[in-house]
Parts: structure tokens; C-alpha cells; sequence
């Protein structure tokens, strides 16, 4: 695993962003096209690369625990002109009440934390009654091409020190989260999954 340090975030954000121009700036698109309400949680935001898709009437609070990310994050947003209030601190203990936030996000987060439930139940915690959970994520596949495309990118993974994310429809479930739906959005191994409080 890589060192954290302003110079790796600088060296991670330049790889996603060549990434996001490829393909997955459209899986953004498509995930930010199914979050509902105005209260909105970015948990595990990184460098920012899902600010362009914010809609106006967004309020959203942005919290990553890497600094050097929220210092790339900080900037991209001060250049698009868009108000976001960021919060440096851990994903599994959100410092806001109960029942506060519209819709919670993520994106490709579950890769990187190390118990996915907790932080599932935390989400659960901060989201308003029937406010929505979701997630853009890479996940387990059932398929042999899917299987192989999750092989190749574990070299990725281990550089950062991230794996693939769990089983996240049963995770959300065991959090308390029902009417959780999956939306493939490249073969069967990446999903956006939409899950209600």
C-alpha cells in the first residue's frame, strides 16, 4: 500500500479523473439522477470528482477522512463556484443528529472501509424517514467476465490499500434498509444500488 501524502492524493486523483473521463463520469450522471431531496450526505467523497453532478437546490455536506483529498475536493469545488460544507472525519461516526440528511451517497467507498456494516447502520442513523441510501460500487459478480474484470483490478485495490466491496444489497438490508434495488451499470460487477430507510 501506497503512503498517504498530498503527493499520492495528487498522484490518485489524476488516475481517477482519467478514469472518469473514459467512462465512469457517465455512472456518476446516472447515480446522481436517482438521489432525491436537497439535504444530501456525500460520505467518502475523495478528491471531488462527483461535484460536477450536483443539481442545484443541493445542500451537501462532504466528508472524507483523507485531508490531502478534501484539500483537492476544496479546490474543485471552489472552481466550479458550488457551495459545499466538508468535514474531515470518519464515514462510521457522523458528527450531525438523527434523521438530518435527505439521501446519503457514495461512491466506489465500500472498496476501502474496513467494516461496511457499521457504516451502512451509521448512514441508516443520519438518513430522515424514508430518505434513500445510494451507492455506486464495484461488487461481487456472477459472471465469468465480470469475475475476471474484478481479478484485474485488485492490483488497483492493493495499491491503496482497498478490496472489493462485500455483498451490499444484504448489507443494506441487515442495516435496516428495505426496498433496495440494484442497477447495473457495466456488466454485473458494477451497480448503482438504491436502498430506502
Amino acid at each position: 500500500m501506497i503512503k498517504d501524502s498530498p503527493k499520492t492524493a495528487k498522484v490518485y486523483d489524476r488516475f481517477m479523473t482519467f478514469f472518469d473521463s473514459l467512462f465512469i463520469r457517465r455512472w456518476r450522471n446516472l447515480l446522481w439522477q436517482k438521489v432525491e431531496g436537497t439535504k444530501i450526505l456525500e460520505a467518502g467523497g475523495g478528491t471531488g470528482l462527483n461535484i460536477a453532478h450536483y443539481k442545484p437546490g443541493h445542500t451537501v455536506t462532504f466528508v472524507d477522512k483523507n485531508a490531502h483529498f478534501l484539500y483537492i475536493a476544496r479546490k474543485r469545488a471552489q472552481k466550479k463556484g458550488i457551495k459545499v460544507h466538508f468535514y474531515c472525519g470518519d464515514v462510521g461516526h457522523i458528527c450531525v443528529k438523527k434523521g438530518f440528511y435527505d439521501s446519503a451517497v457514495s461512491t466506489f467507498l465500500f472498496c476501502s472501509v474496513k467494516d461496511p456494516l457499521a457504516v451502512l447502520k451509521e448512514l441508516y442513523r443520519v438518513l430522515r424517514k424514508d430518505g434513500y441510501l445510494v451507492l455506486l460500487e464495484q461488487i461481487p459478480s456472477a459472471s465469468f467476465i465480470g469475475s475476471f474484470m474484478n481479478f484485474l483490478a485488485r492490483p488497483f485495490y492493493a495499491l491503496f490499500g482497498a478490496r472489493l466491496a462485500p455483498d451490499l444489497k444484504q448489507k443494506a438490508k441487515d442495516a435496516g434498509f428495505s426496498e433496495i434495488f440494484v442497477y447495473p451499470v457495466f456488466l454485473d460487477t458494477v451497480s448503482i444500488i438504491k436502498a430506502r430507510k
